[in-house]
């Protein structure tokens, strides 16, 4: 029941689970044959390369870039209709700093952390309200030398969570910190020491640009040095921590990236050597993966939209411009295939199978930067039992899901059938768009459902939703 799962004019939920492991690996096949489509940036200083990218959706992008020669650096940029018009602008702040992330919560409003160099031992966290027009410097603690953090990650406009430590090696400069907003950053309050699980040394966050963390509604994930992933349920108010049994090495120590496909699975890596390990009781416990060491693993993406499929890339280490190696899962890091992308873009965002961003070099205002994801909605491609195969996103869902289809075919009526195959939702729509979304919430009940797609032309499709 994790994912969708091929289906052929047949009911049966035990055939329907058979056919999990084929959908999955029809989907990567998929995913594969996409291309990055270049949308530049509007960023007119070079040399520039994407850091940190905020997806807020398809059309609202925010993105931040840094220096590789070392130097300051203060770029931002941000889409409000998916890359067509850019607006960059120069981020205010004064001495030797780096962007290490930007989170954005709509078009106009957007937190960006910079972190001082070479020290990392302080960061300024700025705001914007009127979409990067002006940016307030806000106040708090880790402005002071000694209390730098990593990340920060917003619930909503107000509460928010920022937290970490850089890697210095000065075991008071590297000690965990966690600060809570409830006021969008105008005041933020430390959690105590005594509400924190004990720390282990050096507990702090490597600054590897974005998927330091993982954030699914209230509940929010962050890997340490110290080889645990930190987890609260409660927009960060109470935490909890947990051993993954992965160490890292003496130059990388601990854990680089997390990414989770739901409240209970998850997986995490380290970078060199490169390690992985899973978890299915949302960081409780883990087990260790086979994972190949071909390539390190700075980075973990899941794939929003499907129930087991992760991108792994080696992040802004990835020391070239033309291309990028990658590991991709769709069995939750059982197996692994290693592909290349061009150009090399070390920061991955996807929204969905089909909407999906990079950052990468940026070369002028309208050359390099950002990519989008092109090539089709995944799963229209003709399988093996020649027809056209069909998604269903989020899965699990509330009732409200969209349905990618052919774009071909000019009408297409999508039928949702119970477990015993009464149809309880009919919907016609023109397929012109390759997306047909289905708003039944409230009208189904919790369970397993079929989804029929048919065309007139093609064959009946049927796939499994999780309700």
């Amino acid at each position: 029941m994790f994912g969708v799962v091929s289906h052929r004019r047949r009911t049966n939920a035990a055939i329907i689970m058979k056919h999990v492991v084929l959908f999955s690996s029809l989907l990567l096949a998929h995913v594969l044959q996409g291309q990055w489509q270049n949308l530049g940036s509007g960023v007119a200083n070079t040399p520039r390369k994407i850091f940190s990218i905020s997806a807020v959706d398809e059309n609202i992008l925010w993105a931040v870039a840094y220096d590789p020669s070392g130097a300051a650096a203060y770029d931002f940029t941000v889409t409000q209709d998916g890359g067509i018009v850019w607006n960059a602008g120069i981020l205010p702040s004064q001495g030797n700093y780096y962007p290490g992330q930007i989170h954005a919560v709509d078009g106009q409003t957007a937190w960006a952390l910079l972190i001082n160099t070479p020290q990392q031992d302080r960061v300024k966290i700025l705001r914007t309200t009127d979409g990067g027009s002006t940016w307030q410097d806000l106040p708090g603690e880790f402005n002071t030398p000694g209390y730098g953090l990593a990340c920060l990650h917003f619930f909503n406009a107000n509460e928010g969570i920022a937290f970490g430590s850089p890697g210095t090696g000065d075991p008071l400069v590297d000690s965990l910190r966690i600060y809570r907003t409830s006021d969008g950053g105008t005041n933020w309050s430390r959690i105590s020491a005594a509400s924190l699980p004990a720390p282990a040394t050096d507990e702090g966050q490597w600054v590897y640009g974005d998927n330091r963390y993982e954030a699914k509604g209230d509940t929010l994930w962050f890997c340490t040095r110290a080889g645990r992933v930190f987890r609260t349920t409660d927009q960060g108010l109470t935490w909890q921590a947990f051993n993954t049994g992965l160490i890292g090495s003496l130059n990388f120590p601990g854990l680089a990236s997390v990414a989770f496909e739901n409240n209970l699975r998850g997986i995490v890596t380290s970078y060199a050597p490169s390690q992985a390990a899973r978890t299915q009781d949302g960081g409780e416990t883990w087990t260790l993966l086979s994972i190949p060491a071909s390539l390190p693993a700075g980075d973990i993406e899941h794939i929003p939209g499907t129930a087991s499929t992760y991108f792994v890339n080696e992040g802004y280490l990835n020391p070239s411009n033309a291309t990028s190696p990658y590991l991709i899962t769709h069995d939750s890091g059982d197996t692994w295939q290693s592909v290349t992308f061009t150009p090399a873009l070390p920061v991955i965002k996807f929204l969905s199978p089909t909407v999906g961003f990079g950052g990468g070099n940026i070369t002028s205002p309208t050359q390099g930067g950002i990519y989008k994801w092109v090539g089709g909605g995944v799963g229209i491609n003709e399988a093996a039992d020649d027809a056209a195969q069909l998604l269903v996103f989020p899965n699990p869902n509330e009732g409200n899901f969209t349905v990618l289809v052919d774009p071909r075919s000019s009408l297409v009526r999508i039928d949702v059938m119970d477990a015993v195959g009464r149809t309880v939702i009919t919907q016609q729509q023109a397929a012109n768009t390759g997306r047909i979304n289905v708003q039944a919430e409230g009208l189904l009940v919790p369970g397993l459902y079929i989804v029929r797609s048919d065309d007139g032309q093609h064959t009946t499709e049927e796939r499994l939703i999780v309700q």
